[in-house]
């Protein structure tokens, strides 16, 4: 949404982008009301992007009459969806929007080709279960076209919040997950982790301190990147943290500072003491962009000499599978080790654990 308000002014005014060496739309809509804006806004934006006069005024009834758009096309249901998150101002970050809106445009052109579907009324049960089993024949892994459904489920509330929807299609539209068919990580070895943390150390740019931060918590890459001093309480020896893939869920993980871990986060914070994040630097560098040197974790996994088997995916997550082996290796119960994890159910957790002492105990007592 281009709107804002100036200083000192009651109306509301556009700031509209109109591509690469063009000069952008900046002025007052001469409504101080932010609804009656938004229709002089999408107006603008509308004759700058070529649409036709139809197109425009179906844009502009959508957003005059929100809750009168029984009938709505596949078609637009992208924009409209678009334009019902900006405003109701829904928290989800710009990728995330983009991502749900062109999904629902992945949807129209299969609906267009395979179905004689055509306005968001014919989405029934039974299309949206094939549509689940098309995304599975494009090669979306299990997961993947759950998280599509999911996503689709979202929109669709929306349409039963906003434009008189009576059911949501997609409720049943998942699939039952196999994980024996799955690609996991593994628990590193012994020897691994004395040669990926050397390597990391080489590597610099904080992927030492990370990786010691993810051994002894089994924390993700993300909960890593986003570790905040205030999570540490340095009195007791605890470490209190949400995961952000959990966030919605309200988990909360509680995990005791490792021996190890304590001496490095007490030599951070003595060099660190104004910093927010406790790895700024891993905070800024993301999984896809790195700055002045630094490189992928792969990079260094490969640098260590560690390469997957058949049915493995080694990254930065199989920190998270050493811990959870590491505390079953130790002897410690499962509930526990999900109290440490954040993992709420016991068939997930278990794909974690990659102990293999208590069966070899089994044999040996066979001698």
């Amino acid at each position: 949404m281009s709107l804002y308000r100036r200083p000192g002014s009651n109306v509301w005014w556009m700031n509209i982008y109109r591509g690469p060496g063009r000069k952008r739309i900046q002025k007052s809509t001469g409504k101080t009301n932010e609804a009656e804006a938004r229709i002089i806004e999408q107006g603008y934006m509308s004759m700058n992007k070529g649409e036709s006069t139809r197109e425009r005024l179906l844009k502009l009834v959508d957003l005059m009459c929100p809750a009168e758009t029984a009938g709505l096309e596949l078609k637009g249901l992208s924009a409209w969806y678009r334009a019902c998150a900006e405003d109701e101002k829904m928290k989800i970050s710009k990728k995330g929007l983009d991502d749900r809106c062109n999904l629902c445009g992945r949807l129209y052109e299969w609906a267009r080709r395979e179905t004689r579907c055509n306005v968001v009324d014919d989405v029934t049960p039974p299309i949206a279960w094939a549509f689940s089993q098309h995304l599975g024949k494009e090669g979306c892994s299990t997961k993947s076209r759950n998280d599509y459904v999911s996503s689709l489920g979202t929109v669709w509330k929306m349409l039963i919040k906003r434009a008189k929807a009576t059911t949501n299609p997609w409720e049943n539209a998942k699939v039952q997950r196999n994980h024996d068919e799955e690609e996991h990580g593994r628990a590193f070895t012994r020897d691994e982790v004395t040669r990926l943390l050397a390597e990391a150390k080489k590597a610099g740019h904080e992927w030492y301190e990370a990786s010691v931060i993810a051994l002894h918590t089994g924390m993700r890459l993300t909960d890593v990147r986003f570790f905040q001093w205030d999570e540490i309480d340095f009195e007791s020896g605890w470490i209190h943290y949400r995961p952000k893939k959990t966030i919605r869920h309200n988990i909360k993980v509680d995990v005791p500072i490792h021996p190890v871990l304590r001496r490095l986060l007490d030599e951070l914070a003595h060099n660190r003491a104004n910093e927010e994040w406790v790895l700024p630097e891993r905070h800024k560098n993301d999984c896809k962009k790195y700055f002045r040197g630094d490189v992928p974790f792969k990079t260094i996994i490969e640098r260590a000499g560690i390469e997957p088997k058949p049915g493995e995916t080694i990254t930065f997550h199989c920190w998270r599978h050493t811990f959870d082996t590491r505390l079953a290796e130790a002897g410690v119960e499962q509930d526990v080790r999900m109290q440490m994890t954040g993992h709420t159910v016991k068939e997930t957790e278990r794909i974690y654990n990659h102990d293999k002492t208590r069966l070899e105990k089994a044999i040996a007592a066979m001698a």
